[in-house]
């Protein structure tokens, strides 16, 4: 993270200088070479009919991105544009609507070296667009091509394949820095062909403008001025893409990813619920939800004796309310979470409930809790800038009192907020993570490794049964049994995992489905209907 943050400050130096004038004209000139090296050729697609009077029609889909350096995925470092990569380039594996990691390219893999390592066979049957079968020389190619760019959006899944030894076309053994299960994980990165880029991997050359994949999509055409053009591999065929063209355009930024899709100008738009207010209630509009890894939370000092006791942690855990936290403070825009293992993953354990909240319940236990002299309250800690997270410690603060506790808020900016955490300033803190897609809770658990001076052996034990996991099953239980410690001893308070949403066009129907990792996840039954006559 530090250093994807020191390349983006590098970046906004490089462009704020005196020479950047001249950096921008040599990148227009780079890219009015590459597009007069494009070609691409649009036919008008047939139209097909559909049941019920609705048909499928040759018009477009219409997204956007912001403007690409590069349109190879293993360069790449921008997220709008990697999602309409995951279009034209297929992963290893993929996550599921579980999240789930699946076998994509893969036809089978087995377990080896004792649990560290898997050996993949790809599928005959996948081919590149010019043709060529796809083969394990195009998995080494990418794997060594991702380490060479450390800017790279999967440079550390990377990071987690200690080896790989080619065995033949179709099958290769990968070993792992950690364990099979939660690995497979890493290999969700998208796979590209080596005969097309070896030797054309720099941003300059033209390929980088010319992708070659194994997607849904394929290549149509591309210009800086006009956007990016795919078509449907296999279109009107089972199993194939029911809306057959795809434009891209180019976008900026947010504001001007919103505008577009209120102008008609795009038919799609990602956010999170700080943007799904101002289109939710358009009845032309269609809102398609699904939990984000933003995981927000209420977290205890363990430096505080008082809070080692677990029965006042789950005293504390009583004065919270947590229907009334996501109905009235985040609108309905998050799921409920009594830990950071998300309620729509496979690891999911329903067994591990915290206890409801009741201030009842909460004041009798406090009655009977011996305080020590002296004791003035609890310090409760937030970082201002988070609304949501701001009144919730407001509300925690009032039912502590109502109940008989005396409590506190003291509010700081991000940095600051940091720093009393880290400084162990706070008795209970309010607040968020951005999880990773692959489980790795070493953070908010781990013995010397978490940021609230926690440290349980037992929580340890889980947190190594599920690192070391060799199948999917042992992972399966390390994982529930994680759970079932974190409600069962009140180690912190889930709160709930914020939704985001795909908001789509009135003309977009079919089986829309996000994703965590893909929010195009089923854009193959997606289609485009016309109006009723």
């Amino acid at each position: 993270m530090k250093r994807r943050l020191l390349s983006l400050l590098i970046m906004c130096f490089l462009f704020s200088g005196c020479d950047a004038v001249e950096q921008i004209y040599d990148l227009i000139n780079r890219q009015a070479e590459i597009e007069s090296e494009t070609v691409g050729e649009t036919v008008a697609p047939p139209v097909k009919a559909q049941e019920g009077g609705e048909i499928l029609n040759g018009n477009a889909l219409n997204l956007s991105m912001r403007f690409p350096m590069t349109l190879n995925p293993v360069t790449n470092e921008d997220v709008t544009i990697d999602r309409i990569l995951k279009l034209v380039f297929e992963p290893l594996f993929a996550l599921d609507d579980n999240q789930r990691p699946v076998s994509n390219l893969v036809d089978r893999y087995y377990p080896v070296s004792d649990g560290r390592g898997v050996l993949l066979k790809l599928r005959d049957d996948i081919y590149w667009d010019d043709g060529t079968p796809i083969s394990t020389f195009d998995v080494s190619f990418t794997i060594d091509e991702i380490y060479k760019s450390p800017n790279s959006l999967y440079y550390d899944d990377i990071l987690n394949i200690y080896d790989y030894s080619r065995i033949d076309n179709k099958e290769i053994r990968l070993v792992f820095n950690g364990h099979a299960a939660a690995s497979l994980y890493s290999l969700c990165f998208p796979i590209i062909p080596e005969h097309y880029y070896r030797g054309r991997m720099d941003a300059d050359d033209s390929r980088s403008f010319k992708p070659v994949g194994s997607g849904a999509y394929k290549f149509g055409a591309y210009k800086a001025s006009a956007g990016l053009e795919l078509i449907a591999v296999n279109a009107g065929i089972a199993g194939g893409p029911l809306i057959e063209n795809i434009n891209v355009v180019i976008s900026s930024d947010i504001e001007t990813d919103t505008h577009a899709f209120e102008q008609g100008v795009t038919d799609i738009i990602t956010g999170d619920s700080a943007g799904h207010g101002k289109h939710s209630g358009k009845k032309d509009v269609g809102v398609y939800a699904y939990a984000s890894t933003y995981f927000d939370f209420i977290g205890f000092n363990y430096e505080n004796e008082l809070l080692n006791d677990p029965k006042l942690r789950a005293a504390i855990a009583r004065c919270v309310d947590k229907e009334y936290i996501v109905e009235g403070i985040y609108q309905n825009f998050a799921f409920i979470a009594e830990t950071p293992i998300n309620p729509d993953s496979w690891l999911f354990n329903p067994d591990a409930r915290a206890l409801p909240g009741d201030l009842t319940e909460a004041a009798l236990l406090f009655e009977w809790y011996a305080f020590p002299e002296g004791f003035d309250g609890f310090k409760i800690i937030i970082n201002a800038e988070n609304d949501e997270r701001v009144k919730i410690a407001g509300l925690l603060c009032d039912n502590l009192k109502n109940a008989g506790v005396e409590s506190y808020v003291e509010a700081y900016q991000f940095g600051a907020f940091v720093e009393a955490i880290e400084n162990g300033d706070f008795d209970i803190a309010v607040a968020g993570a951005h999880l990773s897609i692959r489980p790795d809770f070493n953070f908010l658990f781990k013995t010397g490794e978490n940021m609230f001076f926690y440290a349980d052996e037992a929580m340890d034990a889980l947190l190594n049964e599920m690192e070391t996991a060799a199948n999917e099953d042992e992972y399966l239980k390390a994982a529930h049994g994680l759970q079932k410690r974190i409600t069962d001893e009140t180690i912190m308070i889930g709160l709930c995992f914020r939704k985001h949403a795909l908001l789509t066009d009135k003309k977009i129907g079919g089986n829309i489905v996000p994703t965590i990792g893909n929010p195009f996840y089923t854009i193959d039954e997606w289609r485009i209907n016309s109006e009723r006559k």
